[in-house]
């Protein structure tokens, strides 16, 4: 069960982060999918991908985004010890937060959004 502080604390982190990559990365007009890579110990980052599929998520695994958006700690900001399919939950519900609150952004205009562990089942946001 998350607690309403770890969910604000996670939300704002993500937030700061997506501003500082919609201020210092450009996405090409041909990125037409983006998807948030979830990775052990709990981290985040982002790939941009000019081909999507939805009957083959390994067009997640292909990074078309010239500049890298690093991997942000999700775990130092958690206060309780979570299972991975918590921290996906969260992340997901997260994300469909932000790419309403941010529909602005330049990366939430693609068609295409998921989140998902590296190597494992991706979750359709957009």
């Amino acid at each position: 069960m998350t607690n309403i502080t770890d969910k604000q604390n996670l939300k704002v982190s993500f937030k700061k982060w997506l501003t500082e990559i919609e201020n210092s990365v450009c996405l090409a007009n041909n990125i037409v999918a983006v998807n948030f890579d979830l990775a052990e110990p709990y981290q985040i980052s982002m790939i941009g991908s000019a081909n999507y599929s939805p009957d083959d998520e390994d067009w997640a695994c292909c990074n078309d985004i010239d500049e890298p958006t690093g991997w942000v700690d999700i775990e130092s900001i958690l206060t309780q010890q979570m299972s991975w399919q918590e921290v996906l939950s969260l992340t997901v519900e997260i994300m469909q937060e932000l790419v309403n609150e941010l529909s602005d952004f330049q990366l939430f205009k693609v068609p295409h959004i998921s989140v998902g562990f590296v190597d494992g089942d991706l979750v359709a946001i957009k």
